[in-house]
């Protein structure tokens, strides 16, 4: 946006975070990186002057992390492998998730991945637990949908059975956080 004169910063973002306690993925507030407000600050000022307001300290600012973390990290892993293979398996060059996940900068460990296969072969939705399974009818209809993997099957499960809306409903009711 050429015309920003002035930008007003609080410091936060939704941001995707996986929950180990509860084992799903949830969009919630975070703090951003210093990268991030970074470059926030530099959408103003470009055709005349301008001016940040930023709504935290500078402490605040002091610890916060440098960069964002990845979304492979941010993620679980099985939902990485089941979305890369959803979109990935037509393809005429596609030779399995491993090697991607292994050219990554920040690559997952090699238990982390096998486990994750486990997981998802253990869930019906690959056909053998290892790069070389293919998707099960649930597993593609799940791995095409932006949710967590428990929703995801549970949602294409619903579909398969008859009872979508149902089922989208149930998954809507599983994502409300609990107080």
């Amino acid at each position: 946006l050429p015309d920003v004169d002035v930008v007003i910063c609080l410091g936060t973002h939704k941001a995707v975070r996986y929950d180990a306690t509860t084992g799903h993925v949830q969009l919630a507030n975070q703090f951003i990186s210093k990268a991030s407000a970074t470059q926030r600050g530099g959408r103003t000022g470009r055709t005349r002057p301008g001016k940040v307001y930023r709504l935290y300290s500078s402490k605040l600012f002091e610890e916060m992390n440098d960069h964002d973390l990845p979304e492979v990290v941010r993620k679980p892993l099985e939902d990485v492998i089941l979305n890369l293979r959803a979109m990935l398996e037509e393809s005429s060059d596609f030779t399995g998730v491993v090697p991607i996940l292994e050219s990554l900068l920040e690559r997952p460990k090699t238990e982390n991945i096998r486990a994750s296969f486990d997981q998802l072969y253990k869930y019906s939705m690959i056909t053998s637990p290892n790069d070389g399974g293919e998707l099960t009818p649930v597993g593609r209809m799940a791995g095409n949908l932006p949710v967590d993997l428990h929703l995801s099957r549970l949602i294409a499960l619903g579909i398969a059975l008859g009872v979508g809306a149902e089922t989208v409903a149930i998954a809507a009711a599983l994502t409300i956080p609990k107080t």
